[in-house]
C-alpha cells in the first residue's frame, strides 16, 4: 500500500471521498457536481483504464466505493436532467459500479441484515443503484440499460442491504418507468424474503 502507484490512488480518490462524505446528508448543487467533475473524471480513468497503473486490490475496492458514493450523490442534485452530458458520465460510472463485486452476499449476511438492517464500506453496488434510481427520474437517465439493473439490483441482487438501498428510491421511477416501478413491486411482494427490505413497505 505504499508503493508509488498506490500513494497515486490515494491522492486521486482524496477529493472524491471529501464529496461523498460531504454530501452524504445533503444533496449538493449542480455547481458543487460540476467543481468535482474533474476528480470524478480523473479517478475513473486511473480505475478503468487496463494499461494503466495496476493498483492494490484493497485500494481499488475502496475507490470504486468512494467513486460510486459521489456520483450517487451527485445524482441527487435538482437540476442535474439539465447538464445532459454530465448526467451520461454519471451514468456510465454507475452502471459500470453497479457490476462491482462488493458487497459481497451470504445467509450470515442476510440474516444480520433482518436483525440490524445496516451496510459497510465499500458499498459499491448499493450506492450505483441508489446512483441509477435517482438519474432515472430525468427521461435521460431512464435508458433500457439502467432500467435494466435497477430491475435486478432492486430484486435480485444477493446482498438485502443493496435491495433495501436501490428501494427506498424506487418512487423516482413513478413518471419515466412507471410500469416497471409496478412491476418491481410485485415482484418483490411476491418474492423477497428479507424482512429488512419488506419493512420499507409497510407503513
Amino acid at each position: 500500500l505504499e508503493e508509488d502507484s498506490s500513494q497515486f490512488l490515494k491522492a486521486l480518490y482524496k477529493s472524491t471521498a471529501n464529496f461523498a462524505g460531504k454530501f452524504r446528508n445533503e444533496d449538493p448543487t449542480l455547481l458543487d457536481v460540476k467543481g468535482v467533475l474533474p476528480h470524478l473524471q480523473k479517478l475513473f480513468e486511473a480505475l478503468s483504464d487496463p494499461q494503466s497503473i495496476t493498483f492494490h486490490e484493497l485500494l481499488a475496492d475502496y475507490a470504486w466505493g468512494y467513486l460510486a458514493e459521489a456520483c450517487a450523490a451527485a445524482a441527487e442534485a435538482d437540476d442535474i436532467g439539465s447538464d445532459r452530458e454530465l448526467l451520461e458520465f454519471l451514468k456510465h460510472v454507475l452502471l459500470l459500479a453497479s457490476d462491482h463485486r462488493l458487497p459481497e452476499g451470504s445467509e450470515d449476511v442476510e440474516s444480520n441484515f433482518d436483525d440490524f438492517p445496516s451496510w459497510s464500506f465499500p458499498f459499491t453496488r448499493g450506492e450505483a443503484g441508489k446512483g441509477l434510481v435517482r438519474l432515472a427520474r430525468f427521461e435521460f437517465g431512464a435508458s433500457s440499460d439502467a432500467l435494466d439493473r435497477i430491475k435486478y439490483l432492486s430484486s435480485s441482487d444477493a446482498v438485502p442491504a443493496v435491495r433495501f438501498h436501490v428501494n427506498t428510491r424506487l418512487v423516482a421511477l413513478y413518471e419515466t418507468a412507471r410500469d416497471l416501478m409496478w412491476e418491481i413491486l410485485e415482484k418483490i411482494c411476491a418474492e423477497e424474503r428479507s424482512s429488512g427490505v419488506l419493512n420499507l413497505f409497510i407503513d
